[in-house]
């Protein structure tokens, strides 16, 4: 509202009715702290879209991570059920060193890896959790929301120098 001024009292703006639902909630019952969320979870909602971080590939001439379509980010096919939990590791291996050190959601993993449903997701992950290649993130009902890569998981699938970065004008003395 403060950030909008005038425009956010107008119906033009989703703003304007997360505010008048929120002053409803208070006028209906609910303490302040409660009522507080309410804007704030409308407005994330309605923003879902934009707030999504882009897709990134390491560029092959500048060897960093930059922006790209989701066609031209690499994919992990799985030709075997059995190579479904490699592929996933490499796929949080590659998100590792593109968005370094960020969790993955299912459904990016879905995006990267084809013919990954969730059932079989489920298995890889509380696979590779027990084998201490991933840790994975669960809400409250136990859902898997987010996965990534552990420093173990990180070197089954390439040298730990593979994951490191130095522009050019660092030194190699410099580098730790």
């Amino acid at each position: 509202m403060y950030v909008m001024g005038g425009d956010s009292m107008t119906k033009f703006y989703p703003v304007e009715r997360a505010l008048r639902d929120a002053k409803v909630s208070e006028i209906a019952g609910g303490t302040n702290d409660v009522l507080r969320l309410l804007p704030f979870r409308e407005g994330t909602a309605l923003m879902a879209r934009e707030l999504k971080p882009p897709k990134r590939m390491i560029s092959p001439k500048l060897g960093m991570p930059v922006e790209a379509p989701l066609e031209k980010v690499p994919k992990f096919s799985i030709e075997k059920p059995k190579e479904a939990e490699d592929k996933v590791l490499e796929a949080l291996a590659e998100n590792y060193r593109v968005n370094l050190g960020l969790w993955m959601t299912p459904q990016d993993l879905k995006d990267v890896v084809p013919g990954l449903t969730d059932e079989l997701l489920e298995k890889v992950a509380s696979s590779l959790e027990q084998k201490g290649y991933a840790s994975i993130y669960r809400d409250r009902k136990g859902v898997l929301r987010l996965v990534k890569p552990t420093y173990a998981g990180l070197r089954k699938i390439k040298p730990l120098k593979y994951f490191q970065y130095f522009p050019p004008f660092v030194k190699s003395e410099e580098a730790f």
